[in-house]
């Protein structure tokens, strides 16, 4: 007799989650709050920094990979820049071509996600000097992110349940034939399949790949250019 002892395998669980302060808000809503944009308030002007000296919040920087990006695990990349960088008022380069770009990336990828997420945290000239940039990485087209191959991981991640459904359709078709399949070594196997559900995609980013880094604050040249 065959006994295949599915009540050891773990239910579907499904949490429904709500506001923490128990009110319903409009997700943009809170987003532009949080960055200070409201409605209603006076913008005052100031010259705040020197046009000649100065590569401005949004300039996007070309560049070009050095080192390849693997999402398995968080590590460091770095690129090297392909394009002059000009001060905000076009006068003089501030930001040569061949200077060189460190940046971080993480892992932790979730399922559905395509672009792997780089923080460039320092910029580096040829002449020595060095700033700290905080900055991501963004594609061509501007969008957030370096765009790679992804591999789902299917085998890895639905071989275990796989397995399961021969096992239970061994379980039917061998009748009389005194296979047991006892419940802990059922239950064990659930679990390898809740873990192996668990795994994230992998995204890789090829070596050499064209990219731009959008400036994410000023950066001020003034005491070294």
């Amino acid at each position: 007799t065959v006994v295949f002892d599915a009540s050891a395998l773990p239910g579907p669980s499904v949490a429904i989650a709500g506001p923490a302060d128990g009110k319903s808000g409009n997700a943009n809503e809170d987003f532009a709050a949080r960055l200070g944009v409201a409605g209603g308030t006076t913008a005052t002007a100031s010259a705040s920094f020197d046009p000649r000296t100065t590569v401005t919040q949004g300039t996007l920087i070309p560049a070009v990979l050095e080192t390849a990006i693997n999402t398995d695990v968080p590590g460091y990349v770095r690129a090297v820049v392909s394009t002059d960088v000009r001060s905000f008022d076009g006068a003089r380069v501030l930001v040569p071509r061949s200077s060189r770009l460190i940046g971080q990336y993480k892992s932790g990828v979730q399922a559905g996600q395509k672009r792997a997420y780089v923080i460039w945290t320092r910029l580096i000239r040829p002449d020595g000097v060095s700033v700290d940039i905080a900055s991501p990485a963004i594609g061509f087209g501007g969008e957030t992110g370096l765009k790679g191959k992804v591999d789902g991981h299917f085998f890895e991640r639905f071989g275990s349940a796989m397995l399961l459904s021969v096992i239970g359709g061994l379980s039917s078709l061998t009748g009389n034939a005194g296979v047991v399949i006892a419940g802990g070594g059922q239950s064990a196997a659930a679990a390898a399949v809740q873990q192996s559900g668990q795994l994230g995609p992998t995204i890789r980013v090829r070596q050499g790949e064209p990219i731009r880094v959008f400036t994410a604050k000023d950066l001020d040249f003034s005491k070294v250019s």
